[in-house]
Formats: structure tokens, C-alpha cells, sequence
């Protein structure tokens, strides 16, 4: 199993980007809530709902229009993963090695499960700037101590 994880305020600001866009998507045309409730797809939107991993108290303190809350739903989600670090057959992905070095990493994985999975080497990704946010303290260092639990676990890529 491949999990891919980026930094915790960059990735609450992605996933309340995609909350705030297919709220809009679904008040512009109510079909796309109503597709979305027939996939079963809650993640985002009017009609959001959480995996409940038995770790959202810290979620529930907050509204989901503010990044407090997407950011507790990233702790919610890795403290999570961070229960399986111990699999054999996990692979822990930071987002900006895949971006960085996509085909060295590729490469690494494939050696580790004896495949070719190599792939054509693409220009880096640079990660964008966010604005300053009021980001309640005590979240982000537990987010950050999950975050470093995650990169201590992650795949090293070997040149």
C-alpha cells in the first residue's frame, strides 16, 4: 500500500480549497451534490462527512470553513496511518520527494518490490506560497510531531 503525505498546512489548505469548490459546484447545480451523494463521495462539499477514525475531537472544535479544521482532520487522518507504520508492505510517499525526484523514487519502490517503475524524469515541482493564517498553536505542533513521525517512517530514495 502506497500513502502519500505532504506537510500538514499545506495539505489543510488544499483540502479546504476543494470543500470551498465543490460547495460551489453544488450550489450552482444541485445534480453535482446529488452525483456525489449517489458515489458516496462525502469528503468535501454541502454534504461533507469525515472517515470517523475515533480521533476527531480536535476536529469537532471547529467549523469546516476554517483551515483549524482541515488541519485537524489531517491529524485525525495520519496519527491514523501512523498506526500501520510497522506493515512491511507500506510505503510512506512525501509529496515533495514524489514532486522533486519522481523517478528516483519510482525506482527506489520498484527495486524494493522487484519491478520496473520507471518513468520519464519531469521538471520539479515547486510548492506555492500560503498566505498567513490564524492557525490555532497547539494544532500545529501536534500536527508537526505527527509530521515527523511520518517522515521518520517514510521511503528513502536511493540514488
Amino acid at each position: 500500500m502506497v500513502i502519500l503525505y505532504r506537510d500538514p498546512l499545506t495539505h489543510a489548505a488544499s483540502l479546504m480549497e476543494k470543500h470551498l469548490d465543490y460547495q460551489r459546484l453544488q450550489n450552482e447545480d444541485p445534480f453535482v451534490l446529488e452525483y456525489m451523494n449517489w458515489l458516496g463521495h462525502h469528503e468535501f462539499g454541502l454534504n461533507h462527512k469525515v472517515f470517523d477514525l475515533k480521533l476527531m475531537e480536535e476536529r469537532e472544535k471547529y467549523d469546516n470553513m476554517s483551515m483549524n479544521y482541515w488541519i485537524a482532520v489531517w491529524i485525525s487522518y495520519y496519527t491514523y496511518i501512523l498506526t500501520l507504520v510497522e506493515d512491511k508492505n507500506l510505503f510512506l510517499i512525501e509529496y515533495s520527494d514524489l514532486c522533486s525526484r519522481p523517478k528516483e523514487l519510482l525506482s527506489t519502490i520498484g527495486g524494493t518490490l522487484n519491478m520496473d517503475l520507471s518513468v520519464e524524469q519531469r521538471d520539479p515541482y515547486a510548492e506555492r506560497k500560503l498566505p498567513d493564517l490564524e492557525i490555532d498553536s497547539g494544532l500545529m505542533d501536534k500536527a508537526g510531531n505527527i509530521y515527523s513521525g511520518l517522515v521518520e517512517h517514510k521511503v528513502e530514495i536511493r540514488d
